[in-house]
């Protein structure tokens, strides 16, 4: 059985749309297989954004978030944000979401709670697949 390849990923630094395009073409040329965005306001550039300027400068390179959370974002925009990345970068995007630690410890808030999660998991995939959502 072969091994399974090793992927190497990029999501330092702030992200600075004057230098998004510049660094992901870079890491293109370099070998990397994807670049993260962080989506922690007061932290970063929005991620989605970035992604959006990094597809337009790339054309292997995957992209995700790294990552969002169910409190800062309706699901149906944050389905509609990926949603439009995905569909401008021909498949090359993913979306990482988690409870919002970092993200929400800025605004003094606490992690979502588990049920509050996976209820947002719930309705985010109801609207990604355009099922009608509660």
């Amino acid at each position: 059985m072969a091994a399974k390849r090793r992927e190497i990923w990029d999501g330092t630094g702030f992200n600075d749309p004057t230098t998004i395009p510049a660094l992901v073409r870079r890491r293109e040329e370099q070998g990397f297989d994807g670049r993260n965005f962080g989506d922690s306001q007061n932290r970063y550039g929005d991620p989605f954004v970035s992604m959006g300027l990094a597809v337009g400068a790339t054309s292997t390179l995957r992209f995700c978030t790294g990552v969002a959370n169910p409190v800062t974002r309706h699901p149906a925009l944050m389905a509609a944000c990926i949603g439009t990345v995905q569909v401008a970068s021909g498949g090359r995007t993913e979306l990482g979401i988690a409870r919002g630690d970092s993200a929400l410890a800025y605004l003094g808030m606490a992690p979502a709670p588990l049920d509050t999660f996976e209820r947002y998991a719930r309705a985010l995939q109801g609207y990604l697949a355009g099922e009608e959502v509660q």
